[in-house]
Order: C-alpha cells, then structure tokens, then sequence
C-alpha cells in the first residue's frame, strides 16, 4: 500500500511539474510565423549538437518534394550550443524557439518539450495537414512524403505488454483528424515518452493499423561496447536513418561512430 501511494504522489508532482512547464515562456523564437504555410510540418527537439540540425535540415531540404515546413524546438542546456542553434536557424531562415529552461531529466524532459510545442505552438495551425515529430538524429536518406495510410496517425511502434504508443522521434499525426490537446507525450508508469497517448488517442483507433518498418544496420564493431546504440543504426521504411543516442544521453563513446554517420551523410547529399 505504501510503494502505491508513494507511486500516486511522484505522478502527481511529475504532472505539476510538467502543467508549470508548458505555462512557462519560451525564451527566444524566430520566423514562427512560417511554418502555418505548408503540408506537412516537422518538429524536431534539438539538445546540445548543432551539426545534427545542420544535417537534418540539408537532408529534407533533398528529399521532401512537397511543401514542408521545419521548426527546431531547442531543448539544450548548454548555452554556447544553444546561441549555434539559434545563430544557424536564423542564417537559413528557419523557424525556432529556445525552449524555457527545463528541469526535468532525461524522458521527462522531452516529453515537457513536446508538449510545450503541442498547447504553445501547434495548437493554433490552420493550414498544416500533417505534423511529424522526429528526433534530432533521425535523417531522410531518400525521397519522402506524407504517410497516406488512411489513419490519422503514422510512425514507429513501442510496445509494452499489451499497451503500445508511437515512438515521439519517429511519429505522424493529421491535424484535421485529431484532437492536437490530446497531444501529450507525457511517461507513464509502463512506458517512456509519448506513452501517456495510449488512453488519449492510440487505443481508440480501431481497424488494422500499419506502422513504421524497422531494420538494424552494424556499422562499427566495438567489442568493449556495453550498449547497441555505440555501433548500431536504425532505418525506417528504409528511407529515414536514425542514429540513436545522438545526444549520447547513454554517456559512452561516441566520436568514432558519429565519423561514420557523417561520412556516410555526406555521401548521400552529393
């Protein structure tokens, strides 16, 4: 009885904290009001690493062929990246916000990005018919377009047990089919970020459901290696690479392999 109540009070102070968070003011934004001009918009949450934005932006600048628009929702703690976020946005003309301050770690804090995002921003878009979230190193490596599934949402699948929500770096939503409140990429006891969406949204969606495909790629073998994502990538559809730990919020060595990424971006932008 004690581990429940003691489980009820963390879940009650993890929702003010998250509910005192959206209400704050973000810092600092920039061409925001271009992104309600296009089909589709992409979300992304930066954290500390401008060349990931660099390549991202590059990289749907090539392979998007329908009217998108980009919004970079920095999420860093580091105030030197931040200002090359910020500096490189607006040199390229692309919409961002530095997010407020942000307390909470790891899942929770992306998760009250996101949601920042959602009841800040998103909720007053007119035109988009899409927003597709996607992490920060998650990167198209051929041509894309909307998902038109016949679902209101579209990306990749997380289960746990019997539950399951989209995974908040790879998802889709179109706006005129959903409740964009209902957005809430909040943790939940049985899952990480974006699980809270199982009650809101996913499990009232009925029929047959497709999801993302996806596939694992070796590309630096490391035996002294504790965790998968030191020499793995990930491909979706196999048409979006995602380089996992990015951020390197699992604190392991990552130089070696972020050469190989680059490398391997570099070749597909020639």
């Amino acid at each position: 009885r004690k581990m429940i109540i003691k489980e009820m009070l963390y879940n009650d102070i993890r929702k003010y904290k998250m509910n005192k968070y959206i209400k704050t003011k973000c810092k600092y934004e920039v061409n925001i009001n271009t992104i309600d001009c296009a089909r589709i918009l992409y979300v992304v949450v930066a954290f500390n690493d401008v060349s990931l934005i660099k390549y991202q932006f590059r990289l749907l600048r090539r392979f998007v062929k329908e009217k998108y628009s980009y919004l970079v929702a920095d999420n860093s703690n580091d105030k030197t990246s931040a200002n090359m976020i910020r500096m490189y946005c607006m040199e390229n003309q692309i919409a961002y916000i530095k997010l407020p301050d942000n307390s909470l770690k790891l899942s929770d804090s992306h998760a009250a990005a996101l949601n920042w995002v959602s009841r800040n921003v998103l909720s007053s878009l007119k035109e988009v018919e899409w927003i597709g979230f996607i992490d920060h190193d998650c990167f198209p490596i051929r041509e894309i377009s909307v998902y038109e599934t016949g679902q209101i949402f579209y990306g990749l699948r997380q289960e746990r047990g019997e539950k399951w929500y989209l995974w908040p770096g790879f998802c889709f939503f179109k706006t005129k089919c959903i409740d964009i409140s209902k957005l809430d990429f909040s943790c939940t006891n049985w899952g990480d970020t974006g699980s809270a969406m199982y009650e809101t949204i996913y499990n009232n969606e009925t029929g047959d459901l497709c999801f993302a495909e996806l596939k694992y790629e070796q590309i630096l073998l490391n035996e002294k290696a504790k965790y998968v994502q030191e020499g793995q990538i990930e491909i979706l559809d196999g048409k979006w690479c995602h380089v996992s730990n990015g951020s390197n919020w699992l604190s392991v060595e990552t130089a070696n392999k972020m050469d190989i990424v680059y490398q391997m971006l570099d070749k597909i932008l020639k």
